[in-house]
């Protein structure tokens, strides 16, 4: 009976490293390349990232409008609309840990300043994220 015991304990133990491992591999496949070379290289510098949230628009009722100016309103205003909510608990979280960040509303998403690899590397597994893909901004003047 106890070699029973043991073979079940073991096996539970190997599945639950599989699954923390799986888990652990998934956070970095949303890491671009360049942003994982970066990591690990040197991990005590403070890097500026941006952070790819999913949720997309549904711009299909745009073709029903007259004018550019109402398509252009009505993109704009549903883009914004989906970023907002996606970006929400994203963005508590975010201040919560104290890092500073700039929101984009066209493209859903979030640039991350000064901020650590241990920071980046928690993002990259926060579960029940939108997160979809976070790569490293290699000049301030890219966002502006």
């Amino acid at each position: 009976m106890r070699p029973a015991v043991f073979l079940i304990s073991l096996m539970l133990l190997l599945s639950m490293v599989s699954i923390k491992s799986h888990a652990s591999l998934a956070a970095k496949e949303k890491l671009s390349p360049m942003l994982q070379k970066q990591l690990n290289f040197n991990q005590s510098d403070a890097l500026s990232v941006l952070v790819y949230l999913r949720g997309k628009a549904d711009l299909s009722r745009s073709a029903q409008l007259k004018s550019k100016q109402e398509k252009g309103a009505f993109v704009y205003k549903t883009l914004k609309s989906v970023a907002l909510r996606a970006q929400a608990p994203f963005l508590k979280w975010l201040s919560g840990q104290k890092i500073t960040y700039q929101r984009f509303y066209i493209v859903n998403m979030v640039a991350l300043f000064d901020v650590n690899a241990e920071a980046i590397l928690q993002i990259s597994k926060r579960s029940g994220s939108k997160l979809s893909k976070m790569e490293e901004v290699t000049s301030v003047q890219a966002l502006v």
